[in-house]
């Protein structure tokens, strides 16, 4: 969207541009932001539902309890 005012027309639409700019980063920023602490909680969430498995389920997909012990050990954003 383009404004212009006065005969400074050039100032009033670069600073749209600068605005429309800042909007848009700051859009995708808190994109990123969410989608990483979706990625983090989702993480987290399924490396504690590894734990609630039985040994004959972990064994049905060639994991032993050792292995969940060691993968629920990690960090939550560490993938």
């Amino acid at each position: 969207m383009e404004v212009y005012i006065d005969s400074r027309q050039g100032s009033y639409r670069a600073l749209s541009s600068v605005l429309i700019s800042a909007a848009r980063w700051m859009s995708n920023t808190s994109l990123a932001i969410h989608d990483t602490l979706y990625v983090w909680s989702e993480q987290f969430r399924q490396r504690r539902q590894l734990l609630s498995l039985s040994d004959q389920m972990l064994s049905d997909f060639g994991v032993s309890r050792i292995d969940a012990f060691k993968e629920c050990e990690k960090p939550f954003w560490r993938l």
